[in-house]
């Protein structure tokens, strides 16, 4: 237990000192988000809290890779790993994922960088996180799907890293709302992963959430900085590989397994593939940024800020709750937490339809 305490509160008290130098940093440097069109701050505000978000987990990372590497004997002498856990980082296989795993976050940070200072294009960075995607699952990051023959697990990994990677990034719209959701999901899912006994993916999951709770004392409910790209789409390539390795180690490769981080990750994915439909409905390009994402949705039926953003936290605690029960579950049990997913969704396009049908009762001015 001192392992996943350590881990949390590590990263937690590195972005606690982090992010204040890196909003330090970015007004020096002028790397700034500054007021517009779409955009609701008043001023321009800092946007080099991802950095710090980065910062925390990976020194936290690899001081605890090498640390498991050279010094396990001595981890468990003192109790800080318990006789029961055996953290297995696979060299002797030519299993490189988790150093893939952190070159490719130090890539995606540096791309969400290049993003914040002047923009990119969405091919761009589709692109780049690809390409990066590729990188890990050469390197042995895969989900393990026993029923599918290769390469087809490879390319659903591929898909789910930057998929997962965008869908994280898009969220990221509200004070609080993109660092609060990844709390919640990385915090369920490394419980989840504590009880299924895997240390090591455990580890990685709490110490992003660590770094992403420090980070909110700075980003809500007023934010005094923003994550920026290169925190949000650093969140979403970290879940999303530390779910791959998840699935890939499970004891039972069960439809569960493969399920679970789905079902967590269900609200923002929703947000996503919702706004997608939008843009493919209105002729416009999937690519364009616009006010159709669910916290603007939320916004437009009368939430405020801080409201939408708590409504989406607790949106994304209603599915990851039941998700947390999967842990070595059968398929009834994850046809029923599927149906609860599809519950909470349910509940947001019918609060959004009864809405647009009240709107479009309302009389016209000149009625």
């Amino acid at each position: 237990m001192m392992l996943f305490v350590t881990s949390f509160l590590g990263t937690f008290l590195l972005a606690l000192v982090l992010t204040p130098l890196c909003r330090h940093l970015a007004r020096k440097f002028q790397i700034l988000d500054r007021p517009g069109a779409r955009k609701h701050q008043a001023e321009a505000m800092p946007m080099l809290g991802g950095v710090a978000i980065a910062a925390a987990h990976l020194i936290v990372v690899i001081a605890g890779f090498f640390t498991l590497l050279f010094a396990q004997d001595f981890l468990r002498y003192w109790g800080v790993l318990g006789p029961e856990w055996s953290i297995d980082l696979k060299f002797s296989e030519g299993d490189y994922a988790l150093p893939a795993m952190v070159v490719g976050g130090v890539i995606i940070v540096l791309l969400g960088l290049a993003d914040d200072r002047q923009g990119l294009s969405i091919k761009t960075r589709v692109f780049v996180e690809s390409i990066v995607a590729v990188l890990v699952v050469a390197c042995g990051l895969r989900l393990s799907i026993p029923f599918l023959p290769t390469p087809i697990p490879e390319v659903l990994t591929i898909c789910w890293i930057v998929g997962l990677t965008n869908s994280i990034n898009l969220i990221d719209g509200l004070d609080g709302l993109c660092a609060g959701v990844c709390t919640i999901a990385a915090l369920s899912l490394g419980a989840v992963l504590i009880w299924g006994m895997q240390p090591l993916v455990a580890s990685l999951l709490l110490a992003l959430a660590g770094a992403t709770a420090g980070f909110l004392v700075f980003n809500f409910p007023t934010a005094s900085l923003y994550m920026g790209s290169a925190g949000s789409i650093f969140l979403g390539y970290s879940l999303a590989c530390a779910t791959a390795l998840a699935t890939f180690t499970m004891n039972q490769e069960t439809i569960a397994s493969l399920a679970l981080p789905v079902i967590v990750f269900a609200v923002p994915l929703y947000d996503t593939f919702s706004v997608i439909v939008i843009r493919l409905r209105e002729g416009v390009s999937i690519g364009r940024a616009d006010q159709n994402h669910l916290h603007h949705r939320l916004l437009r039926l009368g939430f405020s800020r801080k409201q939408a953003t708590l409504f989406i936290w607790l949106l994304t605690f209603a599915t990851a709750l039941p998700a947390m029960t999967l842990v070595n579950s059968g398929v009834l049990d994850t046809v029923i937490v599927l149906f609860v997913t599809l519950a909470v969704v349910g509940l947001i396009v019918l609060l959004e339809r009864v809405q647009g049908h009240f709107d479009t009762q309302k009389p016209s001015a000149g009625d």
